[in-house]
């Protein structure tokens, strides 16, 4: 009888160890999981992180410019994927919209392009004046200016009392109703396209 109680407690003495050995086993597991769980956070946090710091880095809004013509050179950085504008409000009564191009700042040099007329052409006439028919932001190295070309009209007065009027010849520009003269275009291509410099490094400043 004894033996058979000897062997009885020893089969629940295994019995209890191998209960105790799958609790420790099952405490690990379970601290595993915890510290899983904690990476896959962390790891989710850090790209969200990253995704942010990129979206800031090569965001559009790096070369915005609030030149008269920012946007002539710019299609290369237009998103494909169209962005959600805010909705313009209606201009109140006492606020009235404004409208055509903003003039250039009356701060900046300026130099003026005569188109004469021929001495045959004004020959006669009893005045002769000049009128602004256009103006260009001109760029010469680090220099800004203002090109305003002058033309230069002639008033003939008749005999019989009528008045008529001559005008010079003003050279045209290659590209209608721009305001930026041939050679700051010709500056902005190279710079942009192939020097690769960004617009907001191009922007004149006060």
């Amino acid at each position: 009888m004894s033996i058979l109680q000897a062997l009885l407690s020893e089969k629940d003495g295994v019995i209890l160890e191998k209960d105790s050995l799958i609790d420790e086993q099952n405490d690990i597991i379970e601290k595993k999981s915890d510290v899983i769980d904690s990476l896959k956070h962390r790891v989710k946090m850090l790209e969200e992180y990253l995704s942010l710091a990129n979206s800031k880095r090569f965001s559009k809004s790096s070369e915005q410019t609030d030149s008269p013509q920012g946007d002539l050179f710019n299609e290369v950085e237009v998103i494909s994927s169209p962005e959600q504008d805010e909705p313009e409000l209606p201009p109140k009564d006492d606020q009235k919209a404004k409208t055509g191009r903003k003039p250039f700042d009356k701060k900046l040099p300026r130099h003026q392009v005569f188109a004469y007329l021929f001495d045959a052409e004004k020959e006669g006439a009893i005045n002769t004046f000049f009128v602004k028919v256009r103006e260009e932001l001109d760029i010469i190295l680090a220099k800004v200016q203002v090109i305003e070309y002058m033309q230069e009209k002639a008033v003939f007065k008749y005999a019989q009392g009528n008045r008529t009027m001559k005008a010079s010849e003003v050279v045209k520009h290659p590209v209608p109703k721009a305001m930026d003269s041939i050679n700051l275009m010709t500056y902005i291509i190279i710079a942009k396209y192939a020097d690769g410099m960004p617009f907001y490094r191009l922007t004149s400043r006060d």
